[in-house]
């Protein structure tokens, strides 16, 4: 599948997710966790700059897990094919969900959860996205 189909899918799929939150506050941190808990298989990395005014928290995300096995016996293993992104957190949902729309209109693999604001770049995995999707709407049904 391209990769504008499986953004599309995701997109399409993930549009309500958080809406509202359900009245969830996350930190960077505590999303993880809690994504972590559906599944998610993310980790978070180092703290970047804040970029705008209203951004609490700015880190790197990571998806866990190593690229596919060598196919030849004692061959090094192949690069991680896992993407990495952000997560913004922000003060309230309004404010993440400016920012994702902001990432939407850069042409980036763009999500939200509650206060919190995901971007990816094109090079993430399908099945890292379909990972990522089946936790957030998890979080957003128990919301």
């Amino acid at each position: 599948m391209k990769p504008e189909a499986i953004l599309a899918i995701v997109l399409a799929t993930l549009v309500g997710c958080g809406s509202d939150g359900g009245g969830q506050t996350y930190s960077a941190a505590s999303f993880v966790k809690a994504a972590n808990a559906e599944d998610a298989g993310l980790e978070l990395g180092e703290p970047l700059p804040f970029p705008r005014q209203g951004t609490l928290e700015v880190r790197v995300l990571r998806f866990t897990g190593t690229g596919a096995a060598p196919t030849t016996p004692g061959a090094a293993p192949p690069p991680d094919v896992h993407g990495s992104g952000t997560a913004s957190v922000f003060s309230d949902d309004a404010a993440a969900t400016g920012e994702y729309e902001r990432c939407r209109a850069g042409g980036l693999i763009c999500l939200r959860a509650a206060n919190v604001a995901l971007e990816f770049s094109g090079d993430v995995a399908p099945a890292d996205l379909d990972r990522l999707s089946a936790a957030l709407e998890a979080l957003a049904a128990a919301g």
